[in-house]
């Protein structure tokens, strides 16, 4: 690209314009300049700006193939206070149990009812690891502020932040409550935003962060009878993915954000689902489940997907037309699975 080619067209074509002043001319003259070598460094900067991408790009590529075939080694946590949503039962306990053998300052586990609490509390102390529990509805953005201004107090920031509290009511659109609705939305989805913002400001001043948010695959794949349920989880990986670009885009690479999408996992919540495969795709062991998702926040994974055949699946879902994908459902036996669900099966 030729500049000063371009500037002499300008000239000939400003000098052939009927008689302006000379001032004008010169003024003219100016603007035209200007608008070509603006043009020409955009141009130029986007170029720069496109090749530092592809290389980042395909860097970022290499390195992912690396992470799955060398396992990445293991971040010191002996100076984190994890807190722990959910934690009195199924794969929160289990959560809080795992992370208490990598040894971490202080574990602190959230949940609606003490004795489960207290439960999982003395399973955590057993690994010689400090642990303490507190009450806590975290669909109440009122005691999840109030209950995370006394850990500040009391234990110090929390830097490693566990998002797993859940429930599940299992209806469809039609027959579900409007309480029950909310109420999954509020404690599914909505209590990311309210703990997040609770602890996210003291792990920047920290300088020190990891925030893990416990999804699902029905973030991805639908389930008739647990569309709130589905619909919440699909809002939580919406919300990582978000929360994600935001620190990165503020440059901070000490906040980490890792979502966690497991399949059917063998605990009471999802107990009598259907599974017509079950042969092929068994339930996961919830242990499994949290050792993996421990392992991720150790190793800084970002996106999690047990087991790693769902990638394929997730993956497929959006190139699939949508009559296909819901043919497939259908073969799956996705549509009737909530029929035998323990909560359908105990109401009737």
């Amino acid at each position: 690209m030729d500049i000063s080619l371009d500037i002499q067209c300008c000239l000939c074509h400003v000098m052939s314009q009927p008689q302006p002043s000379i001032l004008d001319r010169i003024f003219n003259v100016l603007i035209y300049i200007y608008a070509i070598v603006i043009t020409r460094v955009m141009f130029l900067s986007f170029f720069l700006e496109t090749i530092r991408f592809l290389i980042a790009f395909g860097l970022s590529l290499i390195t992912a193939v690396f992470r799955c075939a060398i396992s990445p080694s293991f971040k010191d946590i002996s100076e984190d206070i994890i807190l722990i949503t959910g934690g009195g039962r199924g794969i929160g306990r289990l959560l809080a149990v795992e992370f208490a053998k990598h040894r971490p300052k202080q574990i602190v586990l959230w949940g609606r009812s003490e004795e489960p609490l207290k439960a999982t509390s003395k399973a955590v102390q057993c690994h010689n690891v400090a642990c303490t529990y507190m009450v806590c509805d975290v669909s109440d953005k009122k005691q999840v502020y109030e209950k995370a201004a006394s850990i500040r107090s009391q234990l110090g920031v929390v830097t490693i932040l566990v998002n797993n509290a859940g429930v599940v009511f299992g209806d469809d659109v039609l027959d579900s409550k409007d309480d029950d609705i909310v109420e999954t939305l509020n404690v599914n989805a909505l209590s990311h935003f309210w703990t997040v913002r609770a602890f996210l400001g003291d792990m920047k001043n920290r300088g020190r962060g990891h925030i893990v948010c416990m999804a699902s695959l029905l973030s991805f794949l639908p389930l008739p009878g647990a569309a709130d349920y589905c619909a919440s989880k699909a809002a939580v990986a919406s919300f990582a993915e978000n929360l994600r670009l935001e620190v990165r885009r503020d440059g901070r690479s000490d906040i980490r954000v890792t979502s966690v999408h497991p399949y059917l996992i063998n605990t009471d919540m999802f107990a009598g689902l259907g599974n017509r495969l079950e042969w092929l795709l068994p339930a996961l062991d919830k242990d499994y489940v949290a050792e993996r998702t421990v392992k991720a926040v150790l190793t800084n994974q970002d996106l999690l997907v047990m087991p790693r055949i769902f990638y394929f699946f997730i993956l497929l879902k959006w190139i699939l037309p949508t009559e296909s994908h819901l043919l497939a459902c259908q073969f799956l036996g996705q549509d009737t699975a909530m029929e035998t669900h323990h909560r359908r099966i105990k109401n009737k």
